[in-house]
């Protein structure tokens, strides 16, 4: 049950109404009408997802002055509005003739609406109807419909706005499958979805949404200081581009919304935006100051009314390592590598500051080496398993040939209690040994040597013999 402090909205809406009523009462308008046809409608408007229920508070008596009777069960809802007299009647008549809406609510006490509301309703008998909402996420104010004899007769629907307050904030990233996971330095866009308030005319219309951010910062142009915030409200065509900007070194971001909610005496207006969800989208950048990027929006001052979205990122890590199939495997100290990344047909190198991602060039030269250590280890942080990575082998470690051939990552999500924490992009490479070149000098040359001369004598010999020979004859 909820004061009923909100449900007058009576907003002198109300008291003009049974003044008017009161007047009408001969007339064909009001309670002399018949109460024939097929009856009114009363319509909550944007409360699909709600619980309804409701009562009729005041009915027809053409036996009282008014012409009107208060239900037995709301009598002390109304009670006191004439302090001379308790009769129901002054009560009614004093709660027409009341000077403020401060004076009718500061009369009001708990109640409750007991009987299933169908939405929309239909009802035959005419006067005021209360109807109650519950709805997840949501806290709902009383509504008040008053319902007249001719209103019943000519089959009206009579709309009312569903008086609801969010609870919750719902955030989300706009490429869920994609950025679960970020790279540093990327961009991250973002959904905030919540529902405007109903506000009540003549209370504070007030409705900020804050967001914070750590290992990131929410995004700017270049070269400006204000981040661009986008509010759509998609039911009625309604799109606006708001420069907002972030405090707290670029971390904290609040959009106040107040404005989207409208008091006016023209009913079309007022409260024109109440009970529609509103989506505000905007961006943030992922800086490597924490290995993960958290954001959290909520109402106001309520950070329980949050809901919290992070986004991880991955370590790349490459093993160098003798051949494959050698008996003793080795782990290489002294390999260099470059992070080369491929979009589409264009391939950048990474730049590595203090063991993370800091920004990408177009060139080899440029990028910066990762060196091996005696565990055959090398790796940096702030990489993507959405994005496509190799490890190009600049400088094989010595007494090794250079692996002509870029190796990929695999990558694993990792855990902490069921929850991923981070991911690892790991990746190993084999070398091959130089070849052992021939080479002069040694035990074995004299001997080869000397061998040599000998045939060589020999067969100086044998040709000079034989040239004698050829001369005798």
């Amino acid at each position: 049950m909820r004061k009923v402090r909100k449900l007058l909205t009576l907003v002198m809406a109300l008291v003009m109404m049974f003044a008017m009523t009161i007047t009408a009462a001969a007339t064909d308008e009001g309670l002399d009408a018949p109460s024939s046809g097929t009856g009114a409608k009363i319509e909550v408007l944007n409360a699909d997802d709600a619980t309804l229920t409701y009562d009729q508070v005041i009915v027809v008596n053409r036996k009282t002055v008014t012409g009107w009777e208060i239900v037995d069960k709301f009598k002390p809802l109304f009670a006191g509005f004439d302090t001379s007299d308790a009769d129901t009647q002054k009560d009614i008549d004093a709660l027409v003739k009341a000077a403020t809406e401060a004076e009718i609510l500061s009369k009001l006490g708990d109640v409750g609406a007991t009987k299933p509301f169908s939405n929309p309703l239909t009802v035959k008998e005419p006067g005021l109807y209360l109807i109650n909402g519950t709805e997840e996420n949501f806290d709902y104010s009383p509504m008040l419909v008053y319902v007249s004899a001719k209103d019943i007769a000519e089959g009206k629907t009579l709309q009312v706005k569903a008086k609801k307050t969010p609870t919750l904030v719902v955030k989300k990233l706009v490429n869920e499958n994609d950025d679960k996971a970020v790279e540093y330095g990327a961009e991250i866009p973002y959904d905030v979805e919540v529902t405007i308030p109903y506000s009540p005319k003549g209370e504070e219309a007030s409705f900020v949404i804050n967001d914070e951010l750590s290992g990131g910062v929410f995004k700017t142009a270049e070269g400006a200081t204000t981040t661009e915030v986008t509010i759509t409200i998609e039911a009625l065509n309604y799109t606006e581009t708001r420069q907002i900007a972030a405090t707290e070194n670029g971390t904290k971001l609040t959009i106040d919304i107040s404005d989207l909610i409208i008091h006016s005496d023209d009913p079309e207006e007022d409260n024109k935006y109440a009970g529609y969800k509103a989506v505000i989208s905007y961006a943030a950048i992922a800086d490597g100051t924490l290995p993960a990027v958290n954001n959290k929006a909520y109402i106001g001052d309520k950070p329980e009314t949050g809901t919290t979205v992070t986004s991880w990122t991955g370590t790349l890590k490459i093993t160098k390592m003798n051949e494959a199939d050698a008996n003793e495997p080795e782990y290489l100290v002294g390999a260099e590598f470059v992070i080369i990344k491929k979009v589409n047909d264009v391939t950048s190198y990474a730049v590595i500051e203090d063991g993370k991602l800091a920004g990408w060039v177009a060139t080899e030269e440029e990028a910066t080496k990762l060196v091996t250590d005696e565990n055959g280890e090398a790796s940096a942080d702030g990489f993507s398993p959405d994005e496509k990575y190799s490890f190009h082998e600049v400088l094989a470690p010595e007494g090794y040939a250079l692996n002509p051939h870029d190796e990929e990552p695999e990558w694993k999500e990792i855990k902490d209690n069921g929850k991923i924490v981070s991911y690892l992009g790991d990746a190993t490479m084999h070398d091959t040994k130089l070849s052992e070149l021939p080479y002069t000098g040694g035990k074995g040359t004299a001997a080869f040597t000397g061998f040599g001369v000998l045939l060589m004598s020999v067969a100086a010999g044998l040709y000079f013999a034989n040239k004698k020979n050829k001369s005798i004859k």
